[in-house]
């Protein structure tokens, strides 16, 4: 039971008035107050929540300093005296802030090549997109492949001592066809044409957006393909002319497999200008995504390899175009990703009725008020196949939390389930199952909330 004085009331009522706009929106206060980085998606820093991270010089450093601690618990103990000896000697060498930067990513990168198994390969990971995402700017130390030079002689004649491989340091010669490409193809999926080539159609811009903090402008574009049977989607982002970011997802409609693109190489981003076109080859494929802190299937999980929200550009049902592959669908990507794990089955079993709340507000000193709902439980996997949550926190945080908050169940509902809160009255069908995969993914039950739009209906 809910209860609330009159005045109490009337506040909330007005404080609720601006909730649409609050929840769920990614503002440069949430940037700053995020919490410990977690993932990478679409270059973009992201805490366990979902919640984007400002990445400015201080807050690489202090995420550096997580990482290097976690990388030094990952060594064996006999290494770890050389770990201890080496950090202290390049505290000691660095002279700029550039020098601590790339220093402190370079031994961490030196303490994982001593170590092994899932963490050491997700460590690998964000210490390559905090190292490339330095420093902050829209064009970044990660643009230059020569960065390295940046290092102060000190400290890189430590690392060289120590036997330290620079990662980034390698030439690349678009090949005819990558391995990867002819792996893709072999497997029934579709293999992008170059990008800028016509068979590249705009679907629009993608107004929804869950990601980023300075919300670049997203278009959506979309290649079909007959043979073999499947669909390609793009998402360009860009400022002004300029393309910063572009991945590209292309899933197999019979084969049920999906391949995935990216325009960075060797972890640095190639800048592409609008209307260039650009060899498929140019990008680095699936099997090697993760250098620089991306991880595609950490978000593109579940029955389908592409995330849609419903009535936005990557809705492509909306053209006629079937996006669903015939069976749960398998990644070709590199064995350090996530292979994709489900069906999500922790809503299995679970009970659905009818959901009832009583709200009392006591009137004018004695006089009660009160009003008791009830509605009929709903099902999340009426309509959806999850992934299993428990082994994809990315997915809760960047896909799943915003999308319950923010736009399912899609209309002609119009009222989103909620995911932080969940309001008194209609809100209440997906309680059940909202707090069922809040656990899965490890968080608390979400609060309750009452609705001033459901108390006058």
């Amino acid at each position: 039971m809910v209860a609330l004085t009159a005045m109490a009331l009337t506040a909330a009522m007005f404080a609720l008035s601006g909730v649409a706009t609050q929840r769920g929106e990614a503002t440069a206060a949430g940037a700053e107050k995020a919490g410990p980085l977690v993932y990478f998606a679409h270059g973009q820093a992201m805490d366990e929540s979902g919640a984007p991270i400002r990445l400015d010089p201080t807050r690489i450093q202090t995420e550096q300093a997580h990482l290097a601690g976690r990388a030094f618990a990952a060594m064996p103990t006999e290494a770890r005296p050389g770990a201890d000896a080496l950090q202290q000697a390049l505290h000691e060498a660095a002279e700029s802030e550039a020098d601590r930067i790339i220093s402190e990513a370079a031994l961490i990168y030196w303490m994982l090549d001593r170590a092994k198994g899932a963490e050491a390969n997700m460590l690998r990971r964000l210490n390559g997109g905090l190292l490339f995402s330095y420093p902050g700017s829209a064009r970044g130390i990660g643009d230059d492949p020569d960065f390295w030079k940046n290092l102060g002689e000190r400290p890189r004649g430590l690392l060289d001592k120590a036997g330290f491989n620079w990662p980034w340091i390698v030439s690349y010669t678009p090949p005819p066809a990558t391995q990867y490409m002819k792996d893709c193809l072999a497997a029934g999926v579709p293999v992008p044409p170059d990008w800028g080539a016509a068979e590249w159609l705009s679907h629009g811009q993608q107004e929804t957006r869950f990601l980023t903090v300075e919300t670049p402008d997203t278009e959506v574009f979309v290649y079909r393909s007959q043979q073999p049977e499947g669909l390609c989607m793009a998402l360009p982002r860009s400022t002004g002319t300029t393309i910063s970011t572009l991945q590209i997802i292309c899933q197999g409609k019979r084969s049920s497999r999906a391949c995935f693109w990216d325009n960075r190489i060797n972890g640095v981003k190639q800048y592409i200008e609008k209307g260039q076109r650009r060899p498929i080859q140019d990008f680095t494929g699936g099997d090697n995504i993760t250098f620089g802190g991306e991880n595609c299937t950490d978000c593109h999980a579940g029955f389908n390899a592409f995330v849609v929200h419903p009535g936005t550009a990557v809705d492509l049902t909306q053209l006629g175009i079937d996006m669903q592959p015939t069976v749960w669908y398998q990644p070709i990507i590199s064995p350090a990703s996530p292979q994709n794990p489900g069906p999500e089955t922790a809503l299995a079993n679970i009970p659905l009725g009818t959901a009832s709340e009583t709200l009392y507000v006591p009137l004018w000193g004695w006089f009660p008020w009160w009003r008791t709902y009830s509605v009929q439980e709903r099902s999340c996997v009426a309509c959806h196949a999850l992934p299993d949550v428990s082994k994809t926190p990315a997915y809760c945080g960047s896909v799943l939390g915003n999308a319950v908050e923010r736009t399912m169940p899609p209309a002609p509902d119009t009222v989103h389930a909620g995911w932080e809160l969940i309001s008194s009255g209609t809100d209440l069908a997906f309680e059940k199952h909202v707090n069922a995969l809040r656990k899965a993914c490890g968080r608390p039950p979400a609060q309750r909330q009452i609705s001033a739009a459901t108390w006058f209906q």
